[in-house]
């Protein structure tokens, strides 16, 4: 469906009113990949509508997931809209949020604002969150042409992998984050550029959510 925007929002239509959580779920992924890079600010008023009556929290997650999708490397253009997702009440909107935070600033060489969020969220208290957090942490790192904050982010993750009072669910996403710093480290850029060439790769990954082993 990668960027067949046309028959993907004509079966994105079809699939959204299912009763199925998993349809729905299916149909805004199918969506995110029909308009991946599109930032067309029509497409995320659609979203939110949807974010709005959605009963299901793993399909909350999956349409703040496409709005990363769709807006990958445009940050500035949603901003103001994923900011009154920070400090939101369902721990899967916070989760879905990481993830639309560091796909909207794939490739961005000013990421200073974006470290300090994820920084923060790392330490929230739901697992999942601070784990999502610190995978994204990698990522951001991984894709920005610069080295902004980068030591200080290894310092955090190491201390969260080494903590006595982590849990298994944020250590697990720390370990992760850190593998991904370490990769830049090496400087495997042919890696980034194929993944912008082919970003169902790095859809693939973000499933882990669903199959753990997709991180594979």
């Amino acid at each position: 469906f990668y960027k067949n925007r046309n028959f993907c929002n004509y079966l994105f239509h079809s699939l959204v009113q299912e009763k199925s959580p998993y349809l729905r779920q299916g149909s805004f992924a199918i969506y995110s990949l029909g308009n991946f890079m599109s930032s067309n600010l029509g497409e995320i008023k659609v979203l939110l509508s949807y974010l709005a009556k959605e009963t299901d929290d793993n399909v909350k997650f999956t349409i703040l997931l496409s709005i990363g999708f769709i807006f990958c490397s445009r940050f500035k253009l949603i901003e103001e809209i994923l900011n009154q997702f920070i400090n939101h009440y369902n721990p899967f909107i916070r989760l879905g949020f990481c993830f639309a935070l560091t796909l909207s600033s794939i490739g961005l060489k000013c990421i200073e604002k974006q470290i300090k969020i994820l920084q923060k969220l790392s330490k929230d208290k739901v697992d999942f969150i601070s784990q999502g957090a610190c995978l994204c942490l990698g990522l951001l790192h991984f894709f920005s042409p610069s080295n902004q904050g980068i030591k200080k982010t290894v310092k955090l993750l190491k201390s969260l992998i080494n903590g006595v009072y982590e849990s298994r669910m944020t250590r697990f996403g720390s370990i992760i984050g850190l593998s991904i710093i370490e990769v830049k480290k090496e400087k495997q850029f042919s890696i980034k550029k194929k993944i912008f060439r082919n970003p169902e790769i790095l859809f693939l990954f973000l499933q882990y959510w669903i199959w753990i082993p997709n991180i594979c």
